[in-house]
C-alpha cells in the first residue's frame, strides 16, 4: 500500500485557504433564491428558506448573514467563494453539493446529509453541529475551529488536509476513508469507528495510548499487564 505524502515526508500539511473578499456585495432579496438559480455577488440578511426546493442553486461571491435552512432540499448545490453565517437548519440536505472556499461561522445543524460531496477549502467556525454525514465525500482544506459535533462520518471519503483546532467531536466514523495530512491532535472521541483506516492521520503519544485497547482489538491482540 503506498503511503501518504505526509507519511513519506514527515511533515504535516494543514488545511490552506485563500477566501475572495466580499465587500463589493449587492443587497439580495430571498425570492432570489430558487432551485437552480445563478446568483453572483449579493449578500442576504435575515432571510427562511426553511422547506424550499433549492435543488441545484448556484452561489459565487455570496454572503448569508441570518439564514434558516430547515428541511430545505440543497441537493446539487454550489457555492464558491462564499460565507455563511448563523445558519440554522435542524434537518439540512446538502447531498452531492459542490463547495469552494466556504466559510460557515456560528451556526447550528441538526442532521445534515452531505454525502458524495466535493469540498475543498472549507471552513467551519464556532458551529454546533449533530450529525455531519460525508459519507463517500471528496474533501480537501477543511478545518473546524472552535465546534461541538456530536457525530462525524466520514465512512468512504477521500479526505486530504483536514483539522480541528480547539473542537471536540464525540463519535467519529472514518470506516472506509482514505486519508492524508488528516490532523486529529486534541480530539478525544467517545467512539471511534474504522481505526483500521487511520493511516495518513496524526495524533498525539497520549492519543495513541487511549486506542491501543481498540487497535490491539482489531488485531486479535490479548493485552495483559
Amino acid at each position: 500500500m503506498a503511503k501518504s505524502s505526509s507519511a513519506k515526508s514527515g511533515v504535516l500539511r494543514a488545511p490552506e485557504f485563500d477566501p475572495a473578499p466580499l465587500d463589493h456585495l449587492e443587497s439580495g432579496l430571498d425570492t432570489e433564491v430558487r432551485a437552480g438559480e445563478r446568483l453572483d455577488s449579493l449578500r442576504f440578511v435575515d432571510v427562511d428558506l426553511s422547506g424550499a426546493p433549492l435543488a441545484g442553486l448556484d452561489l459565487t461571491e455570496c454572503e448569508f448573514l441570518g439564514v434558516e435552512l430547515d428541511g430545505a432540499d440543497l441537493r446539487g448545490f454550489r457555492a464558491i467563494d462564499s460565507r455563511f453565517e448563523r445558519v440554522n437548519a435542524p434537518v439540512l440536505k446538502v447531498a452531492r453539493s459542490q463547495f469552494r472556499e466556504v466559510r460557515i461561522e456560528g451556526s447550528r445543524f441538526g442532521s445534515a446529509e452531505a454525502y458524495d460531496a466535493g469540498w475543498e477549502a472549507v471552513h467551519f467556525i464556532g458551529c454546533k453541529i449533530g450529525y455531519l454525514n460525508l459519507r463517500s465525500a471528496m474533501i480537501t482544506n477543511m478545518a473546524f475551529t472552535d465546534c461541538t459535533i456530536d457525530e462525524l462520518d466520514l465512512g468512504g471519503a477521500t479526505v486530504s488536509r483536514l483539522a480541528f483546532p480547539g473542537t471536540q467531536v464525540h463519535t467519529l466514523d472514518i470506516t472506509g476513508a482514505r486519508l492524508d495530512n488528516v490532523d486529529l491532535r486534541g480530539l478525544e472521541p467517545r467512539v471511534l469507528n474504522g481505526i483500521e483506516s487511520l493511516a495518513g492521520s496524526v495524533m498525539t503519544e497520549a492519543q495513541f495510548a487511549w486506542i491501543a485497547p481498540l487497535l490491539a482489538t482489531h488485531l486479535g491482540v490479548t493485552l495483559t499487564a
